[in-house]
């Protein structure tokens, strides 16, 4: 992963991380963080790519 692919995918989960936390600030601690991350990664090696088109989808 390029440095710029990199940080979009940083600004990508920060404004994730913003839009849960004002859902639910419980899915913010550090264990539903883990999972979150530990999710998107395992679906990003399934689907054989970078995970920069997955989202974390809560409704």
């Amino acid at each position: 992963m390029s440095a710029k692919d990199a940080h979009w995918l940083e600004a990508q989960m920060l404004a994730s991380a913003r839009r849960l936390a004002a859902r639910d600030p419980r899915l913010l601690s550090p264990v539903g963080r883990s999972l979150r991350d530990d999710a998107i990664a395992l679906l990003a090696r399934c689907e054989g790519r970078d995970g920069r088109h997955l989202r974390l989808v809560t409704d």
